[in-house]
């Protein structure tokens, strides 16, 4: 169970699933159920990972964890509603864990988007902010809180699709504060040209750039 455990860790999901279900055959707990489900859920085997998620929560209908897996899964099958009640069941459910309240917190947000739920879904959106696909890149910085007069420092974040597709909010969010853009290299030069009263760096990922002081808050493109 271990060794799965490392292989998901390093995103190796076909060794984590191999491994987990050797496990999971062994001795078909609860967990180790739910652990085969996950790396499925990645190399989307979806209807097999909900076979294992069924599987884990027929055994304990009140794990916390397979039930916010069961929200990730419904999520990925572009199922809101569904995602929405695994999720909001498994934060209302004592023991769900730390990764488990986080994902659960995410994939609500999501399903909340997708079913045009605003309030709780951006609040959701926001809550997965310092995970993978969301670092908190400058920690020492206060997260911008929606404050005007500001110097704020906007980072890019995921794909180059995202960077452009959040960028649309950029001449709102400069009406009230003094933004400087820090995204992907590649980027700069197209939101130099796109927004020419806007300060912009092409230095997303070199976390030693020498510009960045003198901020009052750092924010995240998709958090304006």
């Amino acid at each position: 169970a271990m060794t799965g455990t490392v292989y998901q860790s390093m995103d190796c999901f076909g060794e984590a699933y191999h491994f987990n279900r050797l496990a999971a055959e062994k001795k078909p707990v609860t967990q180790l159920c739910n652990n085969v489900a996950l790396p499925l859920i990645e190399l989307g085997q979806h209807e097999e990972a909900e076979k294992w998620l069924r599987k884990a929560l027929k055994r304990d209908p009140g794990n916390a964890d397979a039930m916010s897996n069961m929200a990730v899964l419904m999520m990925r099958e572009s199922r809101p509603q569904e995602a929405r009640h695994w999720a909001e069941k498994a934060l209302a459910t004592p023991g769900l864990s730390e990764d488990g309240t986080r994902a659960a917190r995410e994939n609500r947000g999501y399903a909340c988007l997708a079913l045009q739920d605003w309030a709780p879904g951006w609040e959701g959106y926001e809550a997965i902010i310092g995970r993978k696909w969301r670092p908190n890149l400058y920690p020492g910085l206060p997260y911008w809180n929606g404050e005007t007069g500001k110097r704020i420092l906007v980072s890019g974040e995921q794909g180059l699709g995202d960077e452009i597709s959040f960028a649309s909010i950029l001449p709102d969010a400069m009406k009230d504060n003094e933004i400087v853009l820090d995204c992907d290299a590649r980027l700069a030069g197209l939101f130099a040209r796109s927004f020419p009263d806007l300060e912009v760096h092409g230095d997303r990922f070199d976390k030693h750039a020498s510009w960045r002081s003198g901020f009052d808050a750092h924010c995240l493109i998709g958090s304006l």
